[in-house]
């Protein structure tokens, strides 16, 4: 699901709105998540997911140099791959306060309040109404590593 980053104000919220004025994300609060009405209909659900990239890489690569010398030999092997998206799972499981059973990660300790308007990380919640972290958005979404 595309997100427009985190809504950062009561107005903010009251202001995303259909044509008809009703409330595109009723269950949203500062803080949280804005996902992106793609298709125009007035309500986020399953008909605004988009695709927005692939863990398959666009190209793949690799270089491999040997060498010898009066008995001694040298091999050296670099290889890498790029345009890959890849889904944070960590980031799932470890931002989410709703879930129990889990340690949080330290990163959430920056999260959105009202204190701290400026996070990219949305705000912590007990109950999670706007599905900030159980809807998967391109907020999981990242560049994958290009060298290994």
């Amino acid at each position: 699901m595309p997100t427009e980053g985190l809504f950062r104000s009561e107005q903010e919220v009251s202001a995303y709105t259909n044509g008809d004025g009703k409330l595109i994300q009723p269950s949203a609060k500062p803080g949280d998540l804005k996902f992106r009405d793609t298709n125009g209909d007035g309500r986020i659900d399953d008909k605004d997911r988009v695709f927005m990239g692939n863990a398959m890489p666009k190209q793949t690569y690799g270089l491999t140099l040997n060498g010898q010398w009066k008995g001694f030999d040298l091999s050296v092997f670099w290889q890498g791959v790029s345009g890959v998206k890849l889904f944070n799972g960590y980031k799932f499981a470890t931002y989410n306060a709703g879930l129990q059973g889990y340690n949080l990660d330290r990163h959430v300790l920056d999260a959105w309040t009202p204190q701290n308007p400026d996070s990219s990380i949305p705000r912590l919640s007990l109950n999670d109404a706007n599905k900030n972290f159980s809807l998967p958005s391109d907020w999981y979404l990242e560049d994958a590593p290009t060298c290994a």
